[in-house]
């Protein structure tokens, strides 16, 4: 139903695919895809997907995603950072105009089953939040840092990094770092409890709730009605 929702919102096949399989991927770790899907529901029904490159800044390939959703370009950005990893030694990609920043996680791993230790870091208003993953890793460390308002960056930015050797990711989550960011996390998800959250939803499946399913069941109809008529068409010329 997923699938049928966002394509009925007018995404094409490998965006819905990829938007759907991100908002299950953080669910099913307890990060709340779900939620984030809900949440920004009307908002995607807005958006597209497609990105821009700009001018790299200092060998940093810079993405201008347009208002677009991380549901629907993140498996993008692991590619491209990949690529530039492959040709140019450094996969390290600026994402901005970007929003639902959580659901970068997923792309994480898809680096690090390349081979790549990955990190993703991006500013709210009151928080710095950095995931990373080792390579060959299935699930990433999430941590959450107050930041005092002068040390805030772009609301709509979204920083990311891939590379063979750990020692660099580290080296690019140092850089980026906002001066003012707690060293302590308030809050922090290790691999070990995302593994477990995600075992115990294979065995106990995942709730889904009843706002969301009207939600999705109201948006995926579009597609059912159509694919119906278009049925009933085709049917009627043979």
């Amino acid at each position: 139903m997923l699938k049928r929702a966002f394509e009925a919102l007018g995404y094409n096949q490998g965006d819905y695919e990829d938007a759907a399989r991100a908002v299950v991927w953080l669910e099913s770790r307890a990060m709340h895809g779900l939620e984030l899907a809900l949440r920004d529901w009307q908002r995607l029904s807005k958006a597209g997907s497609a990105l821009e490159i700009l001018p790299a800044d200092n060998g940093v390939q810079v993405l201008a995603a347009h208002d677009s959703s991380i549901l629907t370009c993140g498996h993008c950005v692991a590619d491209l950072a990949a690529a530039a990893l492959e040709q140019h030694g450094s996969g390290r990609i600026v994402l901005r105009q970007c929003y639902s920043r959580m659901a970068i996680l997923p792309s994480l791993e898809l680096c690090a089953r390349r081979g790549a230790a990955a990190a993703a870091c991006w500013n709210d208003s009151n928080y710095q939040h950095v995931a990373r993953i080792d390579a060959w890793r299935t699930n990433p460390e999430y941590r959450r840092m107050k930041i005092t308002p002068d040390n805030t960056a772009s609301a709509a930015t979204l920083h990311f990094a891939c590379h063979t050797q750990p020692q660099e990711v580290a080296a690019f989550l140092a850089e980026i770092s906002s001066d003012g960011a707690q060293s302590t996390p308030d809050y922090l998800v290790l691999p070990e409890e995302m593994a477990a959250h995600r075992q115990a939803a294979i065995r106990q499946g995942i709730a889904v709730s009843d706002e969301l399913v009207a939600e999705l069941t109201t948006t995926a109809e579009a597609v059912l009605v159509a694919a119906s008529e278009q049925s009933r068409r085709g049917a009627g010329e043979a």
